[in-house]
């Protein structure tokens, strides 16, 4: 019963961490396309 409740526990733990690294990974990925517009001297949007 403890063992099942610990391991559901851990599963949504791991869950919002691979969640949280991938809206990182996605916004990072934005602020280089943006620096990469700027570089250009493009107005971004």
């Amino acid at each position: 019963m403890v063992d099942g409740f610990v391991i559901s526990l851990l599963a949504r733990v791991i869950n919002e961490a691979i969640a949280s690294v991938r809206e990182d990974a996605e916004v990072k990925k934005k602020e280089a396309e943006l620096l990469e517009v700027k570089a250009r001297g493009r107005p971004a949007g």
